[in-house]
């Protein structure tokens, strides 16, 4: 097998035609160019320069050498062999502007309007000629330029609100940008749905979170308001997150019936519990007995069996209209009930205790208070008895409420509550947890 060296060239040449107007589009007219322009360069040493420029009528021709060969002369003549190793031509200009083109010039349409619906090349648009709106790289052209949604004048921007998600255009009259910089806008009524105003007059502050007492069936009043402003109802126990509260129903809630209130908190929690995953769940027993103490409902806090009735009969309340809320409702209910039912059965059997702690506790009036001791013993009854339990902070004592006529109340605690603290601290001794005595609705002694 015989291997054939190619000859090697004395110049190897880097030709610049971007002036020249014709274009070279095939080897014959690189030849015919080639030959004209190389009679031009004999005598001429190529390594002195870094290009030579030969000027035409058509337009210059650029010559710059890329390689000279080993033992080569730099000097042209009639002898040198040349190799043409690269080429620079005008840019083929594929993707032309349409708006440039009108104006007879030529520029890279990077752009397609969108509005249009086509690639098509005769519809490419420049920078220049692009309708481009602040808030999203949506391209048009001028026929199709946007106009605002809101009055239909020229548009400077699109929405980035939940609603128009960048694709509605509108104006600057029409432009609220985020309040904590202007590298997004909205448009009003988007922005007014992400940055809701607290409704509290003259309150300039952003209304995080709507008041979630529901009025008719499962609608939630909804009136907007600030932290400053929000009031919590803490149903959900100290540790959840209230139910938030206008100063509206602020202000009447304690008003409403033991039924319409133990319906307002399954309705919140119901609620909630739609928009969140991690809601509280409804609360125990002495949870609801907490709330309706608070509102002033005192015997009926402590009748936990009337309490889950009532549960019972705002769930069939709230279900009666059917669909999806009713199913949820009644999930909602059901996977507390075994709690509550087990609650209930804790209670009772704390309450013989109870009893049995409200007889020890008699005694201890008889002799600790000689003037009225009797008197206060025979009115003397039990409330509620919470088992001692353990906590995260610590075990808590049981909580022995009972009650204590109003007149007597002040010699039952005595004297900066030393009465009391003795009673607490004689009836624990052989308790296991500790027991502490509490007068059921005095607000010295009250949960």
């Amino acid at each position: 097998m015989t291997t054939v060296v190619a000859p090697v060239a004395d110049m190897q040449i880097l030709l610049d035609v971007r002036e020249w107007p014709d274009g070279l589009h095939d080897a014959g007219r690189i030849a015919d160019l080639w030959n004209m322009l190389e009679p031009v360069l004999h005598g001429h040493d190529l390594t002195r320069r870094p290009r030579y420029t030969l000027g035409h009528p058509n337009g210059d021709v650029h010559i710059a050498l890329a390689r000279l060969a080993p033992g080569a002369d730099p000097v042209v003549g009639p002898s040198t062999t040349f190799q043409i190793v690269g080429m620079l031509e005008p840019a083929k200009v594929r993707y032309r502007c349409q708006g440039c083109a009108a104006e007879g010039r030529e520029r890279y349409g990077s752009f397609t309007c969108r509005d249009c619906g086509t690639d098509a090349l005769d519809k490419r648009l420049c920078d220049v000629h692009a309708r481009i709106l602040d808030g999203a790289l949506i391209s048009t052209c001028a026929a199709h330029e946007p106009t605002c949604a809101e009055c239909g004048a020229t548009a400077t921007f699109r929405c980035a609100g939940g609603r128009c998600q960048r694709q509605k255009a509108h104006c600057d009259r029409h432009r609220r940008t985020h309040p904590s910089g202007s590298d997004r806008s909205y448009c009003p009524s988007c922005y007014d749905a992400q940055f809701p105003a607290c409704e509290q007059g003259g309150c300039t502050n952003m209304g995080t979170a709507r008041c979630e007492v529901t009025e008719v069936g499962l609608r939630q009043c909804g009136v907007r308001m600030c932290a400053q402003h929000l009031r919590r109802w803490q149903v959900f126990g100290g540790e959840g997150l209230g139910l938030a509260l206008c100063r509206r129903h602020h202000r009447e809630l304690p008003g409403y019936s033991p039924p319409v209130l133990i319906r307002q908190i399954v309705a919140g929690a119901y609620l909630r519990s739609r928009r969140r995953r991690d809601a509280e769940p409804l609360p125990s027993l002495r949870g609801f007995g907490h709330s309706l103490r608070r509102a002033g409902h005192t015997e009926l806090a402590l009748d936990f069996r009337w309490i889950l009735r009532t549960i019972d009969a705002a769930q069939h309340d709230l279900t009666g209209t059917g669909g999806r809320d009713s199913e949820g409702v009644l999930a909602l209910v059901q996977r507390r009930h075994g709690r509550w039912d087990d609650e209930i059965k804790k209670i009772a059997a704390g309450n013989d205790r109870g009893a049995e702690l409200v007889e020890r506790l008699k005694i201890l009036v008889r002799h600790a208070i000689p003037v009225h001791g009797d008197v206060i013993a025979a009115n003397l009854s039990l409330a509620d008895y919470n088992r001692p339990r353990a906590h995260r902070d610590g075990d808590r004592p049981g909580l022995l409420f009972v009650r204590v006529p109003e007149a007597y109340r002040g010699i039952f605690i005595g004297r900066q509550g030393a009465l009391i603290r003795y009673f607490s601290e004689q009836l624990s001794q052989g308790e296991q947890g500790g027991v502490r005595v509490q007068i059921e609705g005095d607000k010295r002694g009250s949960r």
